[in-house]
């Protein structure tokens, strides 16, 4: 396990002593290699390894256009592309994690401490997802950025870009109740507009077959092998925060909820806290688009101290997401297919899976 302390531990450090919202250039370019080689180039890691070794497997096993049969269309081009290249499954997890990263960085960069944001992401979001669901950490980096964008985006480029997030997991598409929700002007027009979204969402779903596919995984078809323990902690690493901030008084609130989207994700993320004790697996999934609210949220709160107790404060925070970390690889469900780090880049070339040319 110490190789992911050895990514932790300098940012968290960096967190506790940077009080500035400008990062150090330098180091955060080198956070964001050290993240991409990190995740990108994992050898044998995370619970959906063999999953995803079938899959490029399947997607380069005959012409182009079977690809598309075996994920969505924008994953399953880069498998396709990356299996004609032979660079095997490394090549879809290392251009996905520079999409994530991307995300990652480009929003963390608008809170009010950008290492904090960034420190806040690494558990879960990188270290916990990122090395294993590879589809959904490429949507989860392009709605990143969209949120990091979203008071400089018309309509227009908010729908395109979830929609191009959709095209890497089906489970996007449902980040465009909040761009209509964003609609600023007529109640009515955003009342309409919200209620075109869900009915588009619901036609795109079905019709895609994508709507049976996540009923039998994740609602009526939930077994104890799709049900997620550990979603209720998930969700709360949301969800507290932003109960939190939503109940707060008027100074406070500002302060941790910027914008009327990160208000609506808030209340999402609210939500999802007693879904998950229905609903499991699929409000984890969900949760996972929230995160800016959280990353917001303790990135802002330390302005909230006086500046001689900021230090004291960023220094609590890093040691707990560092501890949340820790705790996760310890005692996590899925943990055990983490434990045992390996990089592309240090095993020996007979051990590394690469297809398919």
């Amino acid at each position: 396990m110490l190789p992911y302390y050895v990514l932790i531990v300098p940012i968290a450090a960096l967190a506790a002593l940077s009080s500035g919202r400008r990062p150090e250039p330098v180091a955060w370019a080198l956070a964001f290699t050290a993240i991409v080689g990190f995740v990108g180039l994992r050898h044998h890691v995370g619970m959906d390894w063999n999953n995803y070794l079938i899959m490029i497997q399947r997607a380069n096993n005959g012409d182009f256009w079977n690809a598309f049969n075996f994920a969505e269309p924008g994953y399953a081009l880069l498998l396709w592309i990356v299996g004609q290249m032979g660079w095997g499954i490394y090549g879809a997890y290392f251009f996905g994690t520079i999409i994530f990263a991307f995300g990652v960085f480009k929003y963390s960069r608008t809170t009010p401490l950008p290492w904090m944001a960034l420190l806040v992401a690494i558990p879960f979001p990188t270290i916990v997802i990122a090395m294993a669901a590879a589809r959904q950490t490429i949507a989860i980096g392009i709605l990143f950025w969209l949120v990091a964008e979203w008071e400089k985006s018309s309509i227009w480029k908010r729908v395109g870009l979830v929609a191009l997030a959709s095209m890497f997991h089906t489970s996007a598409i449902g980040f465009l109740i909040f761009v209509f929700l964003g609609i600023r002007g007529n109640p009515i027009v955003r009342t309409l507009g919200l209620i075109v979204a869900c009915g588009g969402i619901l036609f795109f779903l079905r019709n895609s077959g994508q709507a049976d596919y996540y009923d039998e995984l994740y609602v009526t078809g939930q077994t104890s092998a799709t049900r997620s323990s550990g979603a209720i902690f998930h969700v709360l690493l949301n969800g507290g925060p932003a109960l939190i901030a939503l109940i707060s008084g008027p100074r406070v609130r500002r302060a941790l909820i910027p914008n009327d989207l990160h208000r609506n994700m808030a209340i999402a993320a609210v939500l999802l806290i007693p879904l998950s004790l229905v609903v499991s697996a699929a409000s984890g999934r969900l949760t996972l688009y929230l995160f800016p609210v959280s990353m917001w949220i303790f990135s802002a709160i330390v302005t909230l101290f006086v500046k001689s107790d900021r230090l004291l404060v960023r220094s609590m925070l890093s040691v707990f997401f560092v501890g949340l970390l820790a705790f996760w690889l310890t005692f996590g469900n899925s943990a055990t297919a983490h434990r045992q780090y390996e990089n592309a880049l240090l095993v020996e070339s007979h051990e590394l899976w690469l297809c398919c040319r």
